[in-house]
């Protein structure tokens, strides 16, 4: 997405690094602009939220997919005595 956004700064004759600032930020800088709101994928499909747990709350037992396709549930991970760390998210 970066690249893109990159490529689209540059094409518009903006240094990259202001035409991110104004892709990521359209928002802020033109409030309830409505199409602001429509025509910015960045903005119009943002849908990060702040989850329901919290520091020392159990991990749900989610299932997980392999690279090799093969799934498993996260609690199968966190057997023994071996640290977990969990990094997730969404490319979608």
């Amino acid at each position: 997405m970066e690249r893109l956004q990159r490529r689209v700064a540059r094409e518009f004759g903006l240094s990259e690094d202001v035409g991110l600032q104004v892709m990521r930020n359209a928002e802020a800088l033109l409030p309830g602009d409505p199409e602001v709101r429509e025509i910015s994928l960045y903005r119009k499909y943002n849908r990060c939220r702040d989850g329901p747990l919290q520091v020392g709350d159990a991990a749900p037992n989610v299932h997980l997919h392999r690279l090799d396709g093969t799934e498993l549930k996260l609690h199968e991970l966190m057997q023994g005595s071996r640290k977990l760390v969990v990094i997730a998210g969404s490319y979608t």
